[in-house]
């Protein structure tokens, strides 16, 4: 009995004693020494924002106005996001007919051209936006770089007799006039966070913007402006979040302020000490005993002006020494390239786009960036067409319906049917063309593709195409020329291109 009492004592010692936890198995990103510091640290997305928003983007801006790389950064956002003509669209409103036993009919309706018409009148700048002095396109750019330096932007979409013949008109405001340090709980529950009003399920509702801004009259104390509510169906609030909770945007160019200024620094040190090793600046030591014509025997300081080409001789027992100043010109393009190469993976390009260095690049290399930045500026331009694009066209289209704009005569039950739209953002080319090409013809022959879908990749409008292509052979055909014969040329020299390419060289 005495074994059996002690084997129960030692079984709930054990069963009593604490485990420790295996710490080797826990995050080593949370441990917490000497080595980790002075690492940062991040809770909540918006208070964060709230925080540093001002210094972010009063950096961002200044360094869209002066550094040259967010500068390129912004062009190149400018060039194959927006794109030199901006986003197009085509209406597809189209008439759904039931057939037995068939698949249904689908039938344009001509009434979408005239919509697509009646846009592109708006687009201009007397009718697009309520200062008159923006053309569509142009507004896409501003959207965009406002997005890039700001992190954010405002575009109020003004309706009513007073906004153009169209009834229609867009403001475009500074992020500033959203108050980042307005915060509120309203009666109804609804909180404002930021200046942005949202419900219990954190849904944007309202926007509580300043009528005015500090900027616009150099004033810094004692500014006083009213805020004014904008509903949510009026106004566009255009950022990308990061987190779900985020209610606020940020600069995109913020992860690479810091390793630009840093470049900026390096680069001004390295030129201040070229500037100084040019001067070839020198001073004289002077032996015991020795003195200048006129000089007082206890003088410390000897002076000698001289200019380009210039002599002068100097009297027995001074020597002339020269200031060497060393400066790191051989490691400055190698450290140029590191942090530059780490700006643009924070910023989403290569490195090659962003610094606009094609040296030594090769044709796989250039192939494979070039699709890498092909690839973000899609994901960029699909994001742009939901956030601004079709929220501005299908206001524009309820606008028109509700006022019978230009005699348009449709009822609002209609908007779904030409609300249907292809947007068509800019297309992007390719490093090798003629495989391109040779490869789509052959997807085409062997069905597993469309000519509508080729069209639109590259950016057409296939209905327009077509449209053309039948206009084009009825002229070729007026002046007696076989539109056939043509194509088949064409393809064989693609082809004796595309073979030439493959071919080895003899070097």
């Amino acid at each position: 009995m005495k074994r059996k009492n002690n084997k129960s004592r030692n079984q709930a010692a054990t069963q009593a004693a604490p485990v420790a936890p295996d710490l080797s198995r826990s995050f080593v990103g949370a441990a917490l020494n000497r080595l980790t510091a002075d690492m940062g640290g991040s809770y909540s997305i918006n208070q964060d924002i709230k925080q540093d928003l001002p210094q972010l983007r009063a950096r961002s801006r200044d360094a869209a106005l002066n550094n040259t790389y967010v500068r390129r950064f912004i062009e190149l956002m400018h060039s194959n996001v927006v794109g030199p003509d901006g986003v197009s669209l085509s209406v597809q409103g189209l008439d759904i007919t039931p057939r037995k036993g068939q698949q249904p009919e689908e039938v344009y309706d001509p009434i979408s051209a005239s919509i697509e018409k009646q846009f592109w009148r708006w687009a201009k700048p007397e009718n697009c936006t309520v200062r008159g002095n923006f053309e569509w396109t142009k507004v896409q750019e501003l959207v965009m770089e406002a997005v890039v330096t700001d992190g954010e932007t405002l575009v109020w979409m003004r309706r009513g007799a007073g906004f153009g013949p169209f009834n229609f008109q867009l403001q475009l405001i500074e992020a500033d006039h959203l108050d980042h340090n307005y915060n509120d709980t309203l009666p109804n529950g609804h909180r404002i966070v930021q200046g942005v009003e949202i419900n219990e399920f954190a849904r944007p509702v309202a926007y509580w913007i300043w009528k005015d801004i500090p900027a616009d009259f150099g004033l810094t104390t004692g500014f006083a402006s009213d805020r004014i509510r904008v509903d949510a169906s009026e106004l566009l609030h255009i950022y990308n979040p990061d987190r779900p909770s985020q209610v606020r945007g940020y600069p995109w160019v913020a992860p690479a302020l810091l390793p630009l200024n840093h470049i900026d620094k390096f680069r001004d040190s390295v030129l201040v000490n070229a500037r100084i090793a040019s001067d070839r600046q020198v001073y004289f030591t002077q032996a015991a005993g020795a003195t200048f014509t006129g000089q007082a025997p206890n003088s410390q300081v000897v002076e000698i002006r001289s200019g380009p080409g210039k002599q002068a001789i100097l009297p027995t027992g001074i020597e002339v020494k020269q200031l060497d100043w060393q400066q790191p010109t051989t490691t400055f393009d190698d450290f140029q390239k590191s942090i530059l190469r780490g700006v643009a993976a924070a910023l989403g390009v290569s490195y090659n786009s962003l610094a606009s260095d094609y040296e030594s690049v090769s044709y796989s290399s250039a192939r494979y960036a070039a699709s890498q930045d092909q690839d973000y500026f899609k994901s960029c331009q699909k994001w742009f067409i939901q956030a601004f694009i079709r929220p501005v066209f299908e206001k524009w289209l309820e606008t028109q319906m509700l006022t019978n704009g230009w005699g348009l005569n449709i009822g609002i039950d209609k908007f779904t049917k030409f609300s249907n739209v292809n947007y068509r953002p800019r297309a992007f080319g390719t490093v090798d063309p003629v495989k391109e090409v040779t490869s789509e013809i052959a997807a085409l022959g062997a069905g597993l593709t469309s000519w509508t879908a080729e069209i639109e990749k590259r950016g057409g409008d296939p209905e327009a195409v077509f449209k053309q292509i039948a206009k084009d052979k009825k002229l070729m055909e007026e002046a007696g020329i076989t539109p056939s014969l043509l194509l088949n040329q064409g393809l064989l020299q693609a082809q004796i291109a595309a073979e030439s390419q493959n071919r080895p060289s003899n070097n």
